[in-house]
């Protein structure tokens, strides 16, 4: 059975009888203050798309966090010193909320690899999980950036493998969100293509045990990410859209519960949509 424990994204809701207890909230640099949160909060950290206001926010007050930047776009895992100030960062930042899931993304190719982001993540790790002793912390698979040239470390097929090798090894307590549509996109995967989907998913399974979360949305008719639903996403394309629900499911399908968060920024029908496609397709929202 796959298991889902949803997190409220943004302020739509989930179809009736399904009840998150768990909330997604914004901290990335340059925003000022953190949302009030009624819900477990799920911080979600900067991810390095565009450039970001560093002299506006708490972040402003941490100078090795403001350097490390290319255009304005921050250079996550930096340094070892970038990792003590994030830490300082986050917990400022949280104040009096306790988050229950940290999500944090990883750094540029240009400057970082595998190896070093886990040398450097390790120094946050230590710094964090004294304070917030029962906190989940996932890395994110990452992929559309304006950052130029270089890639994320963390993106495609053989990064996962790599890095869940690497967390084996580390005794680091760090554990994966599989965004899925941004996989995809990482190897170029259109409908045309969709045979390469079933592969890579079961490819996924050796290193299931290191993903803690899932990441889910659409595309609009003109392409726009996070705007659609899967319909949209695949143009239509049926057949292609029951493959890929069905090789995640069978990729998921080992009891264990993850946290799965729908990043829909269009509209409510498009959420219900995808959530429909996925309790058709067996999963379960607990």
């Amino acid at each position: 059975m796959v298991k889902l424990i949803p997190v409220k994204y943004h302020r739509l809701d989930y179809p009736a009888g399904i009840n998150p207890t768990v909330q997604e909230v914004s901290g990335v640099f340059g925003k000022e203050r953190l949302e009030p949160c009624s819900k477990k909060l799920s911080l979600h950290t900067e991810f390095s798309f565009g450039s970001r206001n560093l002299q506006k926010g708490p972040v402003s007050r941490y100078p090795c966090l403001c350097r490390s930047q290319k255009n304005g776009i921050p250079q996550l895992w930096k340094s070892r010193q970038w990792a003590k100030e994030f830490a300082e960062y986050v917990m400022e930042f949280c104040g009096d909320q306790i988050p229950s899931i940290l999500e944090v993304h990883p750094p540029f190719a240009e400057y970082s690899s595998l190896e070093s982001f886990l040398d450097v993540y390790s120094v946050f790790e230590e710094q964090i999980k004294p304070v917030y002793r029962e906190v989940r912390i996932l890395v994110e698979n990452r992929y559309g950036t304006q950052y130029q040239p270089s890639p994320f470390v963390f993106s495609r097929l053989d990064s996962f493998l790599e890095l869940s090798s690497r967390l084996d090894r580390s005794g680091l307590q760090l554990k994966m969100a599989f965004d899925v549509p941004q996989l995809l996109s990482a190897h170029r995967i259109r409908p045309s293509t969709s045979s390469s989907i079933q592969e890579m998913l079961e490819a996924l399974t050796a290193v299931r045990k290191n993903i803690l979360g899932i990441h889910l949305w659409g595309k609009g008719p003109n392409g726009g990410a996070h705007c659609g639903d899967l319909n949209s996403y695949f143009r239509g394309k049926q057949a292609v859209k029951r493959l890929l629900l069905n090789s995640l499911y069978r990729l998921l399908d080992d009891d264990s519960p993850r946290y799965f968060v729908p990043e829909v920024n269009s509209c409510q029908a498009d959420l219900d949509s995808i959530v429909g496609d996925l309790l058709e397709s067996g999963f379960t929202f607990i």
